[in-house]
């Protein structure tokens, strides 16, 4: 192992790195040390950085008290680890340690090399054993075909014609003639026509045209008769679970969804998005089922109205009764995903959320708003803000709302990237901040909690 010492140097003390090719290293003001400090406070002979098997020590000289190690006064030798900071009178020195090259001809190759070597060596003369030795024997045993000459057949002679007898001609037999039969259309497969395939990708096409147009009816027609041709079909099935989705009919897009989850390839997007749409149906389902169950509301006519009695006023001037005026915007349904299959992040979390408006409150302006994501993690037995290259977000509208409106697919990502994270850190939660113009108008967290962490 090298020592290496990052060691300020020059009047702005820019620290230079040294790499020394030997077991122990002295530093002092004296000029015969290999580290010369011109500091005052630093004695001749100072200290001694020494290696020995690898592990390396920090040896104080003699009759030296002001040496320390990561901040602790030391007067005996101590162990050091790659990183510690030495303090030399004034100077601070980050000590290091780097493995020596091994030159490549002199490398020796580990067993799992020579392992490998020889198994591809021994399989390419499987290989040819295998390829010659059947070829060879099976040349052996076929015998080469030997052409024999076949002799000249002798010429016909020419027969005399006054020699002919000339045989008289047999009556000829009258033939019944057949009854003529129709083809079995049933049996006679090469009269029957061929039915011509039904191109899926052609009635996907025409049925994305017709939904662009605003023809529902008629898109839902031809994505039906897909899957009529191939039950199997993914894209018409994705279709019609958002199509119906769209027209509220949560419970035949939760039915098209499952499907797509149970037949989707796994990791493909159809399966993330099945993953991610089916919670949020039955959420909606079971709200609407709530809300269908809720006691109706009684008639204003039958709810009593109570006397008005006169109070006393308690002052001559009494001021009028503060109104809080309701938030335009609140925060609904946070729900957050987490994806343990990515490869790419130590910890990756989506969280969602829709925005929507109160009913009997002014309309808001798309550019007026602005949404702030705070993601907090925990470290320990503390709540604290993430540390992440992003903890904070700010996300934009894109379309105003009013008279009770939502947006339904608002979201933001946390990501941790891979080798970032430390240990005794885990994900906690998020809140979410709402603005109208630079004003805070509502705030909401999951979980609840954190609302009571920031106030």
């Amino acid at each position: 192992m090298m020592i290496r010492l990052d060691v300020p140097e020059g009047p702005d003390g820019v620290v230079t790195p040294h790499t020394y090719h030997q077991d122990q290293v002295r530093l002092g003001s004296g000029s015969e040390n290999d580290v010369q400090l011109d500091e005052q406070g630093v004695q001749r002979h100072h200290a001694t950085v020494e290696v020995r098997e690898d592990q390396g020590s920090l040896i104080p000289g003699k009759g030296v008290t002001d040496l320390q190690v990561n901040g602790t006064g030391i007067s005996k030798p101590t162990l050091l680890q790659p990183g510690d900071r030495l303090q030399i009178g004034p100077v601070e020195v980050l000590y290091k340690l780097v493995p020596f090259p091994i030159p490549e001809k002199n490398r020796r190759r580990s067993w799992l090399e020579w392992a490998t070597l020889s198994l591809v060596v021994f399989g390419v003369a499987g290989q040819l054993f295998f390829l010659f030795i059947p070829a060879i024997s099976l040349r052996q045993e076929i015998e080469p075909v030997r052409l024999i000459p076949t002799p000249t057949p002798e010429p016909i002679p020419t027969p005399d014609p006054s020699q002919v007898q000339v045989r008289p001609t047999p009556t000829p037999i009258p033939m019944v003639e057949a009854p003529e039969v129709e083809p079995d259309p049933v049996t006679d497969s090469s009269t029957s026509e061929e039915e011509p395939e039904v191109d899926l990708n052609a009635l996907q096409s025409e049925a994305d045209e017709l939904l662009r147009n605003g023809d529902t009816l008629g898109a839902e027609r031809k994505y039906r008769e897909a899957l009529r041709e191939d039950p199997t079909f993914l894209p018409a099935k994705v279709a019609l679970a958002r199509l119906f989705s769209d027209q509220s009919n949560f419970a035949e897009s939760l039915r098209f969804w499952e499907q797509v989850r149970r037949e989707a390839p796994p990791g493909s997007f159809d399966a993330m998005d099945a993953r991610l749409e089916i919670p949020s149906l039955k959420r909606k389902i079971e709200r609407l089922e709530q809300e269908e169950q809720a006691p109706p509301i009684p008639d204003i006519e039958s709810i009593p109205v109570p006397t008005a009695v006169p109070l006393r006023p308690a002052f001559p001037t009494p001021s009028a009764p503060v109104i809080e005026q309701a938030s335009p915007l609140l925060i609904q349904d946070i729900r957050m995903e987490r994806f343990p299959q990515s490869p790419r992040y130590d910890e990756f979390r989506i969280l969602s959320f829709a925005l929507a408006h109160q009913p009997g409150t002014p309309s808001v302006e798309a550019q007026s708003v602005k949404l702030r994501v705070t993601f907090f993690e925990q470290a320990g037995s503390r709540v604290r803000q993430a540390d992440i290259p992003n903890p904070r977000l700010v996300l934009g509208v894109e379309r105003s709302l009013s008279r009770g409106q939502r947006i339904e697919d608002l979201s933001a990502a946390y990501e941790v990237p891979t080798g970032r994270g430390r240990d005794g850190r885990s994900y906690y939660g998020a809140i979410i901040e709402v603005f109208i113009d630079g004003q805070e108008v509502h705030r909401a967290a999951d979980p609840e909690f954190l609302l009571e962490f920031i106030r």
